[in-house]
């Protein structure tokens, strides 16, 4: 009896499970089926406002021009940001990226290139010619991509749409990248190359800091591994370092000083200007200068930085846009914690500089034994590098405690100065020379005189007096110094 219950009760069961299932079956079906329904139309009547916006913005475009540069004999520009790199190149791309930027800009008539077209080597900007290929006898030719991209411009939208692009890696083009420039786009098309200036001593702790924040492989144990056979080794790359240095080809971070001791061409780098105009003037119309110290670019305008910005109103002269960003700064007032939380965004989007006195550190007590134990005669194997460089960022913040640093010596900080000041008064004499200012943005005209005769001149009083507040900042931050290791492990509780 109790058996044939138990059978009864579970066959009872069973049904009542089925029958729920299949309830629930039907009601997920049908709410995915209005969901579909409902993402078609949304999508249907996105489409067609775009196309009609589209269709309104260039009936628009007809009848009122096409900005700044449609009086240079009807041709539209073609503006090619070309760094110089860690001068806010990250902020300007990751702006440049946003859809709303983007919409803003079609109203000047300025379509943003894909960056991965331009920036990323594995969607390269130059592609050879193979040697059975039909060319003007020019060793390079732009990306497929590339091409079709600023062809389905001119075809899709106003034939006299202007372009923008940008990519730090793209600085000095060589004379037959520049020959192919000029064959393509000068004849139809009005080329604007710009730069932004960043003094010496306030660049040279980025670039140290933007090379070794990377895991990088010697490359003698890169060229043998099968990632970099198979042309992958890009997927190895990303911020920290995996392996303890002689392991995995990973390597041990080094001082600034010891960098700019084996490296000494960095202090070597007041040519610069002359060897972007040299490599542009031949295939360009103009040349734009920028200087990142005249641009506050902590302060926040709307949702593009103030750099970004000085390049809209000041370089492109594109007056939608900057009007646009200047109405939204004035009718939206931001509060503190919003300008707070904009600036987070900001220097997590950008391409900023991390600290690496925590991997410094590690390391010393990795190459100096503290990571190995002994226990009963056995020796343990030291955790990973990573492992115990976020055990020390997180001690250090919960602890609140500050490093005592070490700092380069006086005689290379004397080259350091030298050097910056000499890259100073060329990037003045430049200007003087060649520059017509404008706001924050210096044109250089390419069919002016040549750089050759240009002498350095004495910086103004007040030119001077920039430069050595700027440097005892610098200074003050302790943008040359590292963590000092052994002061550190003298600590007990270290």
């Amino acid at each position: 009896y109790a058996q044939n219950k138990f059978n009864t009760l579970f066959q009872d069961h069973t049904a009542v499970m089925r029958f729920r299932k299949k309830i629930f079956v039907s009601f997920a079906i049908v709410f995915a089926i209005i969901t579909l329904v409902s993402f078609a139309r949304l999508f249907s009547f996105s489409n067609e406002y775009v196309t009609m916006n589209l269709k309104q913005q260039q009936q628009q475009q007809q009848t009122e021009g096409v900005g700044r540069y449609d009086e240079k004999e009807g041709k539209p520009s073609i503006f090619f940001h070309v760094g110089t790199g860690k001068a806010g190149s990250s902020t300007i791309q990751n702006d440049f990226k946003k859809r709303k930027v983007q919409n803003i800009l079609r109203q000047d008539n300025v379509i943003v290139i894909p960056h991965h077209l331009v920036h990323t080597g594995r969607s390269p900007l130059y592609v050879k010619r193979s040697k059975t290929e039909k060319g003007d006898n020019n060793v390079w030719k732009f990306s497929p991509k590339f091409e079709q991209f600023v062809k389905k411009q001119k075809e899709s939208h106003n034939s006299l749409s202007n372009i923008f692009g940008s990519s730090e890696y793209k600085g000095a083009v060589n004379p037959s990248q520049c020959r192919l420039w000029k064959n393509t786009f000068m004849e139809s098309w009005n080329v604007e190359i710009i730069l932004i200036y960043r003094r010496l001593h306030s660049r040279l702790p980025s670039v140290w800091n933007q090379y070794y924040k990377y895991f990088r492989q010697e490359d003698s144990v890169k060229k043998k591994s099968l990632m970099y056979k198979l042309g992958l080794s890009w997927i190895m790359k990303g911020p920290g370092h995996k392996y303890w240095p002689g392991i995995g080809g990973d390597i041990r971070i080094p001082s600034i000083e010891e960098w700019l001791v084996k490296h000494p061409h960095h202090l070597q780098q007041d040519k610069f200007l002359d060897k972007y105009y040299d490599a542009w003037k031949d295939c360009s119309h103009g040349f734009h200068v920028m200087s990142i110290h005249d641009v506050d670019t902590i302060a926040r305008q709307n949702s593009i930085d103030n750099l970004t910005a000085e390049l809209i109103c000041k370089t492109m002269k594109l007056d939608h846009t900057c009007e646009y960003f200047q109405e939204r700064k004035v009718s939206e007032k931001k509060d503190e914690n919003k300008d707070s939380m904009n600036q987070r965004r900001r220097l997590k989007a950008s391409n900023t500089s991390i600290n690496l006195n925590h991997d410094i550190l590690a390391v010393f007590a990795y190459e100096n034994g503290y990571l190995t134990t002994k226990d009963k005669g056995k020796s343990h194997k030291a955790p990973s590098r990573k492992f115990v460089v976020k055990a020390i960022e997180k001690y250090v913040k919960k602890k609140g405690i500050t490093y005592p640093m070490k700092c380069p010596e006086k005689s290379l900080m004397d080259q350091v100065y030298a050097a910056s000041l000499r890259d100073e008064e060329i990037f003045y004499s430049f200007l003087a020379r060649n520059g017509e200012k404008n706001g924050n943005d210096f044109i250089i005209p390419v069919d002016e005189n040549d750089l050759k005769d240009i002498k350095n001149t004495s910086l103004t009083e007040s030119q001077f007096e920039n430069f050595v507040a700027d440097w005892n900042k610098t200074l003050n931050e302790n943008k040359f110094c590292v963590v000092d290791a052994e002061k550190v492990m003298e600590d007990e509780d270290w």
